[in-house]
């Protein structure tokens, strides 16, 4: 995932609306992030249900995997890429992704509600979670510690999709293809060439229903 340093143009009055943590993948300002059980905080993605019961505020900057991010997690926050409608609520999309369009598929989950066009109040509900399919990702040989620049080969092991999505993080990253969205995309070599660690996820669009699903558990891999 590409993303764009972007920072809340209305910074936290009081520390207590604010909490430090360490993201556990790419995350961009703005995002609506879940803190994981293993205490790193990730895009609260309406297509991984775990993160449904686990969503914490909003990012206030952006930042790569393993980075050191503040998330406001009450108070209102600004963006001025934001242009919400007053008369509707907030809710958490797809990568986390603030929305007014309540979601069907995942979970859905209110997380605020607008105060002027380009300011949310944190608000943040209980989430309601529909059931769905959580598909399975593998690394095609035993590659977990590699070298920078060295490719690394991920494989989706379902079938009966339409279309397969990608999610990628972590610094200077390349894949062999140039959309991580597509129709034949059931394998995709990765590279980083940068120090540090990356996460690989995927899911499918079902061929018959037109569902996506939800997110595989991510895979990690460390760069020496």
């Amino acid at each position: 995932m590409l993303i764009t340093r972007i920072n809340s143009i209305v910074p936290p009055v009081k520390s207590e609306n604010l909490i430090e943590c360490i993201a556990g993948e790419d995350i961009p300002a703005g995002t609506i992030v879940a803190k994981d059980s293993d205490d790193l905080v990730y895009c609260a993605d309406i297509y991984d249900e775990s993160y449904a019961h686990r969503t914490i505020g909003i990012a206030t900057q952006s930042v790569y995997i393993d980075e050191n991010i503040d998330v406001q997690v009450v108070s209102s926050i600004k963006f001025p890429h934001w242009n919400w409608e007053f008369s509707k609520p907030v809710y958490c999309g797809d990568y986390g992704l603030p929305t007014q369009i309540k979601g069907t598929t995942g979970f859905v989950q209110m997380v605020g509600i607008p105060y002027q066009s380009d300011m949310l109040y944190i608000d943040i509900e209980p989430a309601i979670i529909f059931d769905m399919y959580k598909p399975n990702i593998r690394i095609t040989q035993d590659q977990y510690i590699v070298s920078t620049n060295q490719e690394v080969t991920f494989n989706c092991a379902n079938t009966g999709y339409s279309q397969i999505e990608w999610g990628i993080s972590g610094k200077n990253h390349q894949a062999n293809v140039n959309s991580l969205v597509g129709t034949n995309l059931s394998t995709i070599k990765v590279k980083w060439n940068t120090i540090g660690r990356g996460s690989v996820k995927v899911r499918i669009k079902d061929s018959t229903t037109g569902i996506w699903s939800l997110w595989s558990d991510p895979l990690y891999v460390t760069m020496s």
